[in-house]
């Protein structure tokens, strides 16, 4: 399956195994079981170090609130990793996501 960055999760003996996006490919990745996180709970459980959106605007830090106000911060949600500006799933959407840094674009 492809990750939310464009890096490409698969399933191999069963062990999952993880190739980063081309443009992140010298990003140090966390390792473990959650590194691309798992398509049953709508990768809830993404623990990865990806930082920038789809499009490839900047994540706004979790624990921020400039530019985009939000509900979603560590202290809410302190079991999602909600650390640093990485994607995350607090709420159950379709998959990892992230606020953007773009004033014009709240989260993608």
């Amino acid at each position: 399956w492809t990750d939310y960055n464009g890096g490409t999760c698969w399933l191999k003996s069963g062990k999952i195994s993880f190739t980063p996006c081309p443009w992140c490919r010298s990003a140090v990745l966390r390792s473990g079981p959650f590194i691309c996180g798992s398509a049953s709970v709508n990768q809830t459980d993404y623990q990865g170090v990806v930082n920038r959106t789809i499009s490839g605007r900047t994540c706004q830090a979790w624990s921020s609130q400039t530019p985009q106000q939000h509900n979603e911060t560590p202290d809410t949600y302190p079991f999602y990793g909600l650390d640093s500006n990485y994607c995350r799933n607090p709420g159950g959407e379709s998959k990892a996501w992230c606020y953007t840094t773009a004033t014009n674009v709240r989260r993608e």
